[in-house]
This record gives C-alpha cells, structure tokens and sequence, in this order.
C-alpha cells in the first residue's frame, strides 16, 4: 500500500486490483469505476450492478424480519377495532421523521393515531414509565415505538399491564437480556432473516409500512379507500437514514436514492418549509443537503429541549403553520451551534494544552454544566477531527450522562458491551451510543 503524506494527514492509497479489468468487462463499468467499487468491498458482477442499478423492486421482502407477520396481525386487528395508535419516537432525526412516516401512514388510512416524543433534557432515551402512562391516559390501545425500544422491557411490560398492546420496532443492538413479550422488528434480532442488517429506525418503520399495505390489499382495505403511495413518504426514509450515518449501502442505498429523488416534490409542508430556511434547492438536492442542513436543524430544537417542535413541523398539513416551525428550528439550531462550539473549542484547547493526544486511543471527557443536548454532536466532530472514538459527557447530580461516537472498524455498542457492568444504563449500534455512569 502506498502512503502519501500531505501537511496534516497520511493518505493510505489502496494498490489497481488485478481483478478490477475483469470487474470492469462484466459490467460495462469502466476500469476507474470498478476498482472504486472494489475498495469499497464489491468485488463481483452481482453486487457491483446492484450497487449501481438501485431500483426499488430490488428491496427485499419485508416478512422475512423476525415477528414481521406477528406485529402486522396485532395492528391490523387494532384497526379493524378502529381503537387508537400511539406511536413513540426518538428525538433525534431519525426517530422524529419515522414518526411522522407512521402517523401520516396511519392517517392516510382514517386511524386515529397520535405521536409522542420524549423530552431529551427532562425524560432522555426510549420508553420511561411517566411517558407509558401519559400514553395510556390518552386513550392508546396500541403502542408502536421507532427508533427505540430494545431496552426497555420493564416500560414495555408496564405498557401491557395497563391494557395495551405494543409493537416494537428498533434498529440498535439489543442487550443479551432483552426478553419482551411483544412483537420486535429489528434486523438485528438473533435468527432474523431479513437480508440486511443495516436499517436506519426510519428504514425500519417504512419496511412495516410495505408489509402493512400488503396485508390491508390483500383483506380488500382499498376496494373503497385510496391506497396509500409509499413512494411519497421515502423522502422521509432518506433524510432519517442520512442523518443516522447507517451505512449507504445495499437497501439504505436504495432507498436513499429514490428518497431524494422525491424530496423534489415532496408533499409534506414541514419538509417544503424546512428546506427553504435551509436554503436547499429542490432541482440540486444532495446527500451532503440531507446531512448538514437538513438533519442539523431537525435535531436542533430536541436538543435545545423542545421535542414538540421537529413532529409538529413534519406532520403539519398547514403551509403558514409549516413555514412558522421552520423558522423556529432555524433559529433554535443557531443556538445549538453556539453552545456546541463552546464546548468543542472547551476540550480541543485541554488536549491542545496537554501535550496532545499522546498514546491515547480513545476520547473520555466530560464536565459539569455541558448541555446533554449538543454531546452527540460533538463528540462527532470529535471523531471527524482526531480520528478516534470519542465520548462526551456531562455530570450532573451524581450522574455523568454523555453520547459516544465512533470511527470505522470499531463497533461501539460491543466495546461498551464489555463493561455493561460498570454502566446504569447504554445502548446504541456500531457508530453511536448514549450512556449514564454514577
């Protein structure tokens, strides 16, 4: 492998592989591309044109997730009942725009349904049993989470105790102890078929989406209703997908494509709005525009401790209603970039000021009085900029709760796996996780 050395980086330049000519004869690829797609791990014919075709009939079928057809039945019987959905949701991107994928869903079908996000600052991560109850005082007999779930038996057992029913669908790691009497839809689960492991939540709730219109066909739900077009909701696939950072390869690729194929004519106001504050041109829209304009203002106001405000803005029908969130998310995101420069610039001057980074692999830092909003972000532009694991964290009441980001090739949920024992509570995938220590 040849190192190129530039002022402040050492580029390792993969060597011309013999078999990127071959590659290249059996695709129509030219000899550039196929030795791209080799450094990317798509060494032969079939992979390499399903990573250049990415067409929507190559997704892959929907029941072969575990407890698919189980969670599927347990809705439909809701619906036949025309009882009320409940669907709880992350606050961050991904779990906010797999909300809104689920409630215009259901909406579209005439279900009553409502969406409940968490306070980041006052309820942090996943179910808690305040929000259980809050849920079931409203009148839900079924509860659906996105994005979430996957540790929180005990909230998930309350849920049942009060009456309801409950779907889980997640895509993060699940603990080794993780024994729900529910349905789960994660592709993560041990023994789950499905072919790709690496859904965003967003990605997750959309799958359940395909497989529920399939199932309401087939009982003749559309004879006399309009059925829904999914192709118009992969806008909202794309964006949670991106903003995730969940590998954009095979059925995330895919969807991502098509997504912001529509996001060009979206028909969802909030999302009209929030790119016209973004400055985001429907005719030149990129990945890039997904990832820092779109998801940073999305995330912004659950960060600063508002988690009404980025569901009101995606599943608001009103334009003057639409272009009023929008510009309250623009503005709280330009305060959550002045808090988080204050605290990058705050541990970047102490590893400045300390020698450097010496022999150290990982990052670990954390002081009173850090807004836990920002963490997550930080601690990636952490990673972005020493190229190491980082986590961040603020210590409060005892308590040092804190996000982790991670680089390639080091899955951090197993590395904090390790030492689950030390931890409160953890959780997350390969690339990002929260976490509480005492």
């Amino acid at each position: 492998m040849q190192q190129i050395v530039s002022s402040s980086k050492i580029w390792n330049v993969i060597p011309t592989s013999p078999f990127s000519k071959e590659l290249a004869f059996e695709t129509g690829l030219s000899s550039l591309q196929a030795q791209l797609l080799i450094n990317r791990g798509v060494a032969d014919k079939q992979s390499a044109l399903a990573f250049m075709r990415l067409r929507l009939a190559d997704m892959a079928d929907p029941m072969l997730m575990k407890d698919m057809g189980v969670a599927v039945n347990h809705i439909l019987k809701t619906l036949d009942r025309r009882e009320t959905i409940a669907v709880f949701g992350d606050y961050d991107a991904d779990g906010l725009t797999a909300a809104a994928l689920l409630y215009h869903f259901f909406s579209s079908l005439g279900v009553r349904v409502f969406c409940y996000i968490p306070n980041r600052l006052e309820e942090g991560y996943g179910l808690n049993p305040g929000a259980v109850q809050k849920i079931h005082d409203r009148g839900a007999n079924l509860l659906i989470t996105v994005d979430c779930g996957v540790s929180n038996e005990r909230e998930i057992a309350l849920a049942l105790s009060l009456g309801m029913e409950v779907v889980v669908t997640d895509h993060h790691q699940l603990p080794d102890s993780f024994r729900p009497a529910c349905p789960v839809i994660n592709p993560h689960q041990p023994d789950c078929p499905f072919p790709f492991k690496d859904l965003s939540g967003v990605g997750v709730a959309f799958f359940l989406s395909v497989a529920l219109r399939a199932a309401l066909r087939d009982k003749g739900w559309f004879r006399e209703r309009n059925e829904p077009d999914l192709k118009e909701y992969l806008d909202l696939v794309a964006l949670g997908t991106v903003a995730d950072r969940v590998p954009l390869t095979g059925q995330n690729r895919i969807l991502v494509n098509s997504g912001i194929a529509a996001m060009a004519e979206t028909r969802w106001p909030g999302l009209r709005a929030m790119m016209e504050v973004s400055g985001v041109r429907d005719t030149e829209i990129g990945s890039e525009d997904l990832a820092f304009r779109l998801a940073p203002r999305l995330n912004a106001p659950g960060r600063m401790g508002d988690s009404s405000l980025g569901i009101r803005l995606l599943t608001s029908r009103n334009v003057a209603s639409a272009k009023n969130f929008a510009l309250k998310i623009n503005s709280a995101n330009g305060k959550r970039q002045d808090i988080e420069r204050k605290i990058f610039d705050r541990i970047r001057n102490q590893i400045e000021t300390s020698g450097g980074l010496g022999d150290r692999k990982t990052l670990f830092l954390g002081e009173r009085g850090w807004h836990k909003g920002v963490l997550g972000i930080v601690a990636s532009r952490l990673v972005d900029v020493y190229h190491r694991p980082s986590l961040v964290f603020n210590i409060s009441n005892g308590l040092a709760v804190g996000s982790a980001r991670s680089i390639d090739g080091f899955h951090l949920f197993r590395a904090l796996s390790r030492f689950g024992h030390l931890f409160e509570k953890f959780g997350g995938h390969a690339r990002a996780a929260g976490f509480t220590l005492k």
